[in-house]
């Protein structure tokens, strides 16, 4: 920390003017000084990059929890408050994230900074909003959701994009020319690596093609300071794809069929009944002709899951198609419907009639859903009707990690299976590596989150081995 504290009122405007100038030539220890946190190595290397000022494309893939986020807030607050100094003039910053969620959780760590810190108070214009830090000096930072029109009309000089493997292209491209005004034009990218299908997966998969200064790329790998015991629990409870993005923070490219035939032979089932015991779950996807709107509905039992009902609307109308739904979940007593979040005038209407509707980002969670729909094929926990569901049935055999068309079914089905344990424990490890990263601490020192973290590895353990 700093020798005369900035959270102290008593820092005086000298001590500050010599500090601002160490920082301008020192960017890890300003994250020191304002977060009271020692940079790793990776993100000094990432720091020293971004004070030189040279390269103009910074991209970053990382592991989950990894310290990405707090990274890139303090980088955008650096920009605003020290750089604006030493320049001499006054330096914008727009946060782009995959939701505005994202973006506001970068955003929120900067507040929490000026919260505490009077300094930074006393160089503000005005009192921060949820929209905008407007500093005196005219600097200021702003949030924004991943949309294109949200980003017309901002020119900032640095713009930073968080979960950029979240966000669609076109929005990228549309977002890319807003720094051109600016003498210091720079874009930085961060991400967890995804599907290893968006722009900057592939831009970090071809990277030999762009040069330095233009473009810099950095991997920020978990497995750089996990214990090595806790490297190897990992490696056994994750799929090979979840462990190389969550933790290497490393593109995971797959190729051909998702699921084995001999597997989806061994989930056949005729003549499904419902249960009498047993919640039920129904998942749609929704569709734009000439794709059609499908909904699976879905039962868990003590086995696993059975495939109770499928349907798909090709040419009618928005109104008989939400009739029809509303009669299928009312007839199956479906407890939650989990619906594609990207239709938001379907999923409105369709709450309106008083069902229980969870949209959810296909975007933000399809990796997920897809290793928990595998999992349950190859442990043939999950039952299809090869009468009635002849359908589904094929396009999950057709089925490839580069679907794009005739997915519909397969997507439905992620959806109505969304609730299985496999999957919230999946949040529930990475929210605790999480914990473990940001805490500069290795996972599991006290007894009670050490034997809370031993619990969610043995249950996903009981899920994997069946």
């Amino acid at each position: 920390m700093l020798e005369a504290n900035p959270t102290f009122k008593g820092f005086r405007l000298t001590d500050l003017l010599s500090k601002i100038i160490f920082w301008r030539r020192d960017l890890s220890k300003f994250f020191q000084d304002i977060t009271g946190l020692d940079p790793r190595p990776f993100q000094k290397e990432f720091f020293k990059e971004v004070q030189e000022l040279k390269s103009k494309n910074i991209v970053i893939v990382a592991g989950r929890g990894i310290g990405k986020t707090l990274s890139l807030s303090v980088v955008a607050l650096w920009y605003a408050f020290v750089l604006s100094i030493t320049e001499r003039r006054p330096m914008k910053v727009v946060i782009l994230g995959g939701s505005l969620t994202q973006a506001q959780i970068c955003y929120n760590y900067i507040m929490e900074f000026i919260n505490r810190i009077p300094f930074l108070q006393e160089h503000l214009a005005k009192e921060p909003t949820q929209k905008e830090i407007l500093f005196k000096d005219g600097s200021w930072i702003r949030p924004l959701p991943a949309s294109e029109k949200s980003i017309r009309g901002h020119h900032p000089d640095l713009l930073i994009i968080d979960e950029a493997a979240q966000v669609d292209d076109d929005i990228l491209f549309a977002a890319l020319p807003m720094t051109s005004p600016s003498p210091f034009a720079r874009h930085i990218f961060s991400t967890t690596p995804h599907l290893g299908q968006s722009w900057i997966e592939n831009i970090w998969e071809r990277q030999e093609k762009y040069e330095y200064p233009a473009w810099k790329f950095f991997n920020w790998n978990a497995e750089s300071f996990l214990p090595q015991a806790q490297l190897k629990i990992l490696r056994q409870m994750l799929p090979e794809d979840k462990y190389r993005s969550e933790i290497q923070g490393l593109p995971y490219t797959a190729q051909g069929k998702v699921f084995r035939l001999a597997d989806l032979k061994k989930c056949r089932e005729e003549n499904i009944r419902q249960s009498e015991e047993g919640e039920v779950y129904a998942g749609i996807d929704w569709g734009y002709y000439p794709a059609p709107t499908v909904i699976v509905v879905a039962q868990k039992t003590e086995e696993g899951w059975k495939i109770l009902y499928t349907q798909e609307w090709l040419r009618e109308y928005s109104a008989e198609v939400l009739d029809d739904i509303e009669k299928i979940c009312h007839s199956y007593n479906v407890i939650t419907i989990f619906t594609d979040s990207t239709d938001k005038g379907e999923n409105l209407r369709l709450s309106a009639k008083g069902l229980p509707v969870q949209p959810i980002s296909f975007k933000a969670e399809k990796s997920v859903m897809l290793a928990n729909l595998r999992m349950l094929i190859e442990q043939h926990k999950i039952k299809f009707d090869p009468i009635t569901q002849q359908r589904l049935i094929q396009q999950l055999i057709d089925y490839t990690y580069n679907s794009k068309r005739n997915d519909d079914y397969v997507d439905a089905l992620m959806l109505a299976v969304r609730s299985n344990p496999i999957v919230q424990q999946y949040f529930d490890l990475i929210d605790i590596l999480r914990e473990g990263i940001t805490r500069r601490t290795s996972i599991g020192e006290d007894e009670d989150r050490k034997r809370e973290i031993s619990n969610v590895f043995k249950q996903i353990r009981r899920e994997k081995l069946g």
